[in-house]
């Protein structure tokens, strides 16, 4: 696994890799460590892979999926930010926004998210529980 995790880094810092190669790349080294459980090089490898390809939300996905992870609710809010900046209406992490306004005690917020996430999508399970 370190052999493939070298050959990966040698080959994005190299230059040669072209946008699909970069981001499968980036998308294998996000798996290593997060096989390896080695949370601190995932966050760096995503975040780099974000600065890089701002609007490929697969790669904050899996931020709010680590800092979800790892109990970070700080960083978890302000990369869901990041990802309603792209997508105001972005469906997978709306409800996520509302949970989190839930436990911060700011009830109207998560409700009015909630009822636009019911206006989105009336028949979506997540949404009407």
């Amino acid at each position: 696994m370190k052999y493939l995790i070298k050959y990966f880094t040698e080959f994005l810092s190299s230059g040669f890799a072209d946008e699909v190669q970069a981001k499968n790349c980036y998308t294998y080294l996000n798996q290593a460590y997060f096989e390896q459980k080695d949370y601190v090089k995932q966050e760096l490898v995503l975040e780099e892979a974000v600065t890089k390809y701002p609007m490929t939300l697969q790669f904050l996905y899996h931020l709010v999926n680590l800092h979800m992870r790892k109990g970070n609710f700080e960083k978890l809010s302000g990369t869901i930010d990041r990802i309603l900046a792209i997508d105001p209406n972005d469906a997978q992490v709306l409800p996520v926004k509302a949970k989190l306004l839930r436990d911060q005690g700011r009830n109207m917020e998560s409700l009015q998210l909630c009822k636009r996430l019911y206006a989105l999508q009336p028949d979506n399970y997540v949404v009407t529980r």
